[in-house]
C-alpha cells in the first residue's frame, strides 16, 4: 500500500515490565518456603495465609526494589502528580501446580497491582491479560496483534516484575508442566492530596 498512514494508540492499557536482575537470596528463599507451609485455597490454585509478605524485615531490600519500580511507573510512565504517594497495601504468595490455574480476575480496593515471579518454567509460563471491551466479531483476524485481540499472553522469567492497573483482568491458564510456579503478588494504593478546594473536589488520603 503506497498511501501513508499512522496509528494512534488511544487510551491504551499500560503494562509495566522489568526484572530485579539478581537472584533471590538464601534468606529470602527460606522465608518464602516457610510462608508456603501455611496456605489457603484460591480459585484454581493456592495462596499464602500471610497477606503482608513484604512487611517482613527479611524482604526489606526486595521491597525497596519493588517500591522504586512502582514510583517509576507512577511518576515517569503515568506522569502522576508527586503530591500523591503510592504504597503497598497487601502482598502474598501464589503457587500454581500441575493441572491448576489462576482464575480470571481483577483486584478491587486497589489502584495498581503487581506480580514478582520467584519460580517459573521459563519458556512455558506466562500471565494472560483480558480485554473487557465487547467483542463484535470472532475468527476475523488472520494474524493476532494488540489491536484485534481480546486477550494477550506475556511470557515470564524468574525475577520478572509486572505492574498494571488493578481493574485490568488477568489470569493463568491451566498449568500442564510438573514444575511449580511461585509468584509474589501485591496491591498498591495512594496517599496524599488530590483535587482543589476551589473545584470542590479536595481529598486528603
Amino acid at each position: 500500500m503506497k498511501d501513508k498512514f499512522s496509528i494512534i494508540e488511544l487510551f491504551p492499557k499500560t503494562i509495566y515490565t522489568s526484572n530485579i536482575e539478581r537472584p533471590f537470596s538464601k534468606k529470602e528463599l527460606i522465608f518464602f518456603d516457610k510462608n508456603l507451609k501455611k496456605i489457603s485455597p484460591n480459585i484454581g490454585n493456592v495462596s499464602s495465609f500471610n497477606s503482608r509478605i513484604l512487611n517482613d524485615v527479611v524482604l526489606k531490600n526486595l521491597k525497596k526494589q519493588i517500591d522504586k519500580h512502582i514510583e517509576n511507573y507512577f511518576y515517569n510512565v503515568l506522569k502522576y502528580n508527586k503530591k500523591i504517594k503510592p504504597f503497598i497495601t497487601q502482598s502474598w504468595l501464589n503457587v500454581t501446580n500441575k493441572d491448576q490455574h489462576h482464575h480470571t480476575h481483577y483486584h478491587s480496593n486497589s489502584f495498581i497491582s503487581g506480580v514478582l515471579y520467584i519460580l517459573v518454567n521459563e519458556g512455558q509460563d506466562s500471565i494472560k491479560f483480558y480485554s473487557r471491551d465487547y467483542n463484535f466479531f470472532e475468527d476475523i483476524p488472520i494474524e493476532y496483534n494488540r489491536y484485534n485481540s481480546i486477550n494477550w499472553f506475556i511470557p515470564v522469567r524468574c525475577g520478572d516484575l509486572i505492574l498494571f492497573r488493578s481493574d485490568v483482568q488477568h489470569g493463568v491458564d491451566k498449568k500442564i508442566q510438573k514444575f511449580n510456579r511461585i509468584s509474589l503478588a501485591f496491591n498498591v494504593f495512594i496517599k496524599g492530596s488530590l483535587g482543589e478546594e476551589k473545584h470542590f473536589n479536595k481529598l486528603e488520603l
